[in-house]
Parts: structure tokens; C-alpha cells; sequence
């Protein structure tokens, strides 16, 4: 079918957005000026209806030409792939801080088990003595421990790689997010990491001390 300028005009002018809408299709983003390469493409078009025989030949060319820029247009750029990659590389350093943070969380609850037993191993033999000192801290130490390991997991389950064929905006939208989230856990693990250690020190140091009591009565 013999779309003609008129038509062909028409047809790009009626789209909200003929870069994004063109290039959407091609599964991109722009890189050559879309725009420089659309207008000379429809004066070529113009051209055509115009044209004798012999120039009409040498406007198929330029004509094939041009498609084929208009085309490559839609490719990122450079400095695109490299502010993706670059982001990236940022996100799978904090995924990989992160796991290290979680496996030292991890460490880290099993002390605080481990205090929870001897606290109600020591309540038990010397109530008068650990009367007063509560293991309400270990609880809440171990709540805060398991609330980043969920917030790491959930964003694990969810996370999709990167994709470098996708669209530049959409990809730096979503590396950014990632970004924002795992630097939220690795403050929240931070502090759960420094309650936990504090508090395991807290007990150990409570159960020295209770210890200490009965063998200092004993040698008098």
C-alpha cells in the first residue's frame, strides 16, 4: 500500500509519543536523535511523490538508508550501558555486604540462644541472686534479628537480574530501588548486629559475676 507523505505524516504526528512508541517496539531506547533521523526520513517520502524515475531511484536508496539509521537509532548509548553497569555493580556489592551481615546475624543468634539457656539455667539454681535481671532483652534482641533476615529474604525472592536489553529509564528505575533497599537493610542489620553483640556481652557478663558469688563463699 502507497502510504504517501501525507499519510505517512499523519501516521507518526497521531502517536502521544513516536520515540518512545518506535523505539518501544524495537525493544530500546534512543540513541542517534530519533527526531533528526524522522524528519529526514518523511522528506525523503515527500520526495518520492514528487520525483521523476531516475531521482526516484536515487531517494529509494537514501530512502533504504535512512531506515535503517532510523532503526539503529533505538540502540542505547555508551555512556547508558555504562551508568548501567556501573549501577549494577553497585547493587551486587550491597547484596554481597548483606549476605555477610546475615550469616554474622545468624552467628549471632545462636549466642543469644545459647545466653537464653544459661539465663534460665542460672534463674533456676540462684533465684534470690538473678532476681531482677530479666532475659526480655534477648527476646527483643532476636526480633530485631529476624526482621532484616525477612526484609533480605522477601526482597531475594522478588529480585529480578538485570537485563541490559531493557529499557534505560526502566533499568535505572529499578537498580536505584534496589539500591535504596538493600542500603535500608544493611542499616537495619547494623542494628540488630550491635543489640545482639551488646546484649550477649550484657549476659555473659551477669552469669561471670553470679558465678563468682557462690566460690567466693565458698574459700571463706
Amino acid at each position: 500500500m502507497n502510504l504517501g507523505a501525507p499519510g505517512a505524516l499523519t501516521l507518526f504526528v497521531t502517536l502521544s509519543d513516536p520515540e518512545r512508541a518506535f523505539c518501544a517496539s524495537r525493544g530500546g531506547v534512543e540513541g542517534f536523535p530519533f527526531s533528526r533521523a524522522l524528519v529526514i526520513l518523511l522528506l525523503t517520502l515527500f520526495f518520492l511523490e514528487r520525483s521523476t524515475s531516475m531521482k526516484r531511484l536515487s531517494a529509494m536508496v537514501i530512502f533504504v538508508l535512512l531506515c535503517s539509521l532510523l532503526l539503529a537509532s533505538c540502540g542505547k548509548t555508551s555512556e547508558q550501558k555504562q551508568m548501567e553497569s556501573d549501577l549494577n555493580k553497585r547493587v551486587m556489592q550491597l547484596h554481597d555486604s548483606g549476605m555477610a551481615k546475615m550469616r554474622q546475624a545468624q552467628a549471632l543468634d545462636a549466642q543469644l540462644d545459647s545466653a537464653k539457656a544459661l539465663h534460665d539455667s542460672l534463674a533456676a539454681k540462684f533465684p534470690k541472686n538473678a532476681a531482677g535481671h530479666s532475659g526480655d532483652d534477648i527476646a527483643q534482641a532476636k526480633g530485631k534479628i529476624e526482621s532484616a533476615q525477612a526484609a533480605m529474604h522477601a526482597w531475594m525472592s522478588t529480585h529480578k537480574p538485570y537485563d541490559p536489553e531493557a529499557k534505560h529509564d526502566e533499568v535505572m528505575a529499578k537498580l536505584n530501588a534496589d539500591v535504596q533497599e538493600l542500603t535500608n537493610q544493611a542499616t537495619q542489620f547494623d542494628k540488630a548486629i550491635t543489640d545482639a553483640t551488646g546484649t550477649v556481652e550484657n549476659h555473659r557478663k551477669f552469669a561471670s559475676e553470679l558465678l563468682a558469688k557462690p566460690s567466693k563463699k565458698g574459700k571463706k
